[in-house]
């Protein structure tokens, strides 16, 4: 046997349940392609959509007892919107504890998982699922999860030690994959947008680029594009600001959600500047990652995600979070500096293809699905 036989990780039988929408799901799409491509047998089982979001994790768990006892591996993937997903991981760990959780978001692991059980059908349903079931209920399911998972696999060091601070049995960290730069990109010197894109939410100081881009629309011809989605309660919110900034005369263009990943690619590939003006993010930010990957210059804030990617004045700008007046600054030099953009972006496609690659990726994955084996 070869030396090349001896060290290769030995083919599994997983079980594989995910986040069916948003970043995390086109993450755990090309995780399991990647696992597949391994020689890996994975079994995706879709959690289908039920009158609540833990009846339908719960649901879909129960019908997939067989499978997850038969499997060598069972993957669990989600960020903290996927409540669905969430309540599958609480069944799942309860019947096996060698599963493997890979957690997107922290400090939270989940947003709210005790509202799932209800429908929020009336005002005074949602008031006793927020104030009552949720305090009483959130931190024993994020116990359970923690404490009965194999292997939590985060993004982060930060993220690590708090979840062991929090009674983690185990917990690895990896780093998010990604795509190299497709052929046909205009360089950023010829893009043709500043361009955000991602959940439209108050963590993502969408309102601090918008009120930057008041300050300097008139003085640039690239549009600035919004893509993205936002879900109760941050449509209102977000419907109040394009109705406030639409009469600039450079006006910001919201495009909504763009659900095909390779819509998403082209869009970021095509971009002359990335503003990602984050107030807090995840340990990873995969819309950085992207934009990294496709050569783009970003302007971000000294978030974590930012800080693990981005040395500022080398492979992108970093400015104060919800400085408005940095913010305008950095964007509008990069709009006229057509030879800046292409020096950062060229540094931050070669930093991407060092730090985010699918490669790293999933030997990292493999390397968890071996220690909660072990466990």
């Amino acid at each position: 046997m070869g030396s090349d036989d001896r060290t290769a990780p030995p083919r599994r039988a997983i079980v594989a349940v995910g986040a069916a929408r948003g970043g995390v799901a086109g993450v755990f799409r090309r995780v399991v392609v990647e696992l597949r491509e391994r020689g890996h047998d994975v079994q995706v089982i879709d959690v289908l959509a039920r009158r609540t979001p833990a009846a339908a994790g719960i649901a879909a768990a129960r019908s997939a007892r067989g499978a997850l006892k038969a499997a060598s591996t069972v993957h669990l993937e989600f960020g903290s919107n996927d409540t669905e997903t969430f309540w599958f991981a609480v069944f799942a760990v309860l019947m096996r504890s060698d599963c493997v959780v890979i957690a997107h978001d922290y400090p939270k692991v989940i947003n709210a998982p005790a509202a799932g059980l209800l429908r929020p059908t009336s005002r005074l349903r949602s008031a006793f699922a927020y104030r009552v079931l949720c305090p009483l209920l959130d931190p024993l399911l994020v116990r359970i999860l923690l404490r009965r998972a194999g292997v939590v696999v985060v993004f982060g060091e930060e993220a690590r030690q708090g979840w062991l601070d929090r009674g983690a049995r185990c917990v690895a960290v990896i780093r998010l994959g990604g795509e190299p730069a497709t052929d046909g990109n205009p360089p950023p010197s010829k893009g043709d947008s500043v361009l955000f894109a991602g959940f439209l939410g108050p963590s993502k100081g969408i309102d601090t680029l918008l009120h930057a881009w008041t300050l300097i629309s008139d003085m640039t011809d690239l549009p600035l594009i919004v893509a993205g989605g936002a879900g109760p309660p941050h449509d209102v919110w977000i419907a109040g600001l394009r109705q406030r900034f639409s009469h600039l005369p450079n006006a910001p263009q919201f495009i909504g959600h763009v659900p095909q990943e390779h819509d998403l690619q082209r869009l970021i590939g095509r971009a002359a500047v990335v503003a990602l003006p984050y107030r807090y993010s995840s340990p990873a930010s995969g819309v950085l990652v992207r934009a990294m990957s496709a050569g783009r210059p970003v302007v971000a804030t000294p978030v974590p995600a930012a800080c693990a990617a981005i040395e500022d004045g080398e492979n992108g700008l970093l400015v104060p979070i919800d400085n408005v007046d940095a913010l305008a600054e950095a964007i509008l030099w990069l709009c006229q500096s057509p030879a800046e953009r292409d020096r950062l972006g060229a540094a931050a496609a070669g930093s991407a293809l060092r730090l985010f690659t699918w490669k790293s990726h999933i030997d990292g994955l493999e390397r968890a699905y071996a220690t909660a084996v072990r466990g």
